[in-house]
């Protein structure tokens, strides 16, 4: 009647009613099950059952990252560039590569009549390749490329108009995705 749940060291057995069984590995190793079934008269068997986890596939695991860029340092120096590597694991699935998702740019925080722009002109935001890069007409105000290992390079050229710009404080957030793909596909 029903189901019974045995816990291995390596996982989980659950065995129904009717003789299935269903097998969820947590790690890597052997575990073993010794079970008795009794048939409708009483009679007793015993049986063993080895499950075997070679491998747990895992999806990879990224942590987000926050930078930041003192708007003050483009006015005086031209531009500014933050590199950095993003946080991840690939498990026991082997490295894969880091990409950037297309349609994933996002902007928020104190816009200046609530749309991203540079000196009054909207900045539209595209993905080629590695590289988002954000231009206000034809004029590059930031550009980010995500490399394969993780690598990435802001770089600004240009002020955001701010809807306080006599605030230092005033923050604008500039949200990009990426994606990791370890080395079997899981994303």
């Amino acid at each position: 009647a029903g189901s019974v749940t045995i816990a291995g060291a390596h996982g989980s057995l659950t065995i129904k009613a009717d003789g299935s069984y269903t097998y969820t590995g947590s790690s890597v190793g052997a575990d073993q099950f010794t079970y008795t079934i009794v048939d409708q008269d009483g009679d007793p068997a015993s049986a063993t059952l080895t499950v075997t986890v070679s491998d747990i596939d895992e999806q990879p695991c990224v942590e987000n990252e926050f930078l930041t860029v003192d708007e003050t340092i483009v006015d005086n120096a031209g531009s500014q560039t933050v590199n950095g590597t993003l946080t991840y694991d690939f498990f026991g699935d082997g490295p894969g590569t880091i990409n950037p998702v297309a349609g994933s740019f996002a902007s928020g925080g104190s816009l200046k009549n609530g749309a991203l722009t540079s000196n009054g002109v909207a900045v539209v935001v595209t993905l080629a390749g590695d590289t988002y890069t954000g231009k206000a007409g034809a004029t590059t105000i930031f550009t980010l490329t995500i490399n394969d290992d993780g690598s990435y390079s802001y770089k600004q050229f240009g002020q955001l108009d701010h809807a306080d710009a006599t605030n230092p404080d005033d923050v604008i957030t500039l949200n990009f995705g990426f994606v990791a793909t370890d080395a079997d596909g899981d994303t």
